[in-house]
């Protein structure tokens, strides 16, 4: 089931959750989030194991239309967060219903956690959702 759509992915926007590991004498990397504080954090706020993955957004930008009624936190680095165009807190568990829209501007640090209740529907890798670039 579909739960948003991303609709501006700012400067980045990843897929990320506590890395890949044991395949390092292969030449693949660990990935993973940068903050795994945040991201555990925000996963455990929705609901979510602190092992699941999020949506990892650099430096703001990031916009995106909730297409089902769905739980969620940001968490990270102050920075402004709005559903609808009205200011919510970050570190904290929200509900968005079908059509609100939720924007991540860069206040300040550089990375923050789009947690989903229910998590992120992406493919196992090597054991992992993480993105590497």
């Amino acid at each position: 089931m579909k739960t948003i759509r991303i609709k501006q992915p700012g400067i980045l926007a990843t897929v990320q959750d506590n890395g890949r590991f044991g395949c390092q004498h292969q030449g693949v990397p660990v990935s993973g989030a940068m903050d795994l504080y945040a991201l555990r954090l925000g996963n455990l706020l929705v609901g979510n194991s602190e092992h699941d993955a999020g949506i990892e957004i650099t430096l703001g930008g990031f916009e995106a239309e909730f297409i089902s009624d769905a739980d969620f936190a940001v968490t990270g680095p102050e920075k402004t967060v709005f559903l609808n165009g009205i200011s919510v807190q970050t570190w904290t568990f929200h509900r968005a219903f079908v059509g609100d829209i939720l924007q991540i501007d860069c206040t300040s640090g550089v990375r923050n956690y789009l947690c989903l209740s229910g998590g992120i529907d992406v493919p196992l890798v090597l054991g992992s959702k993480s993105t590497y670039l």
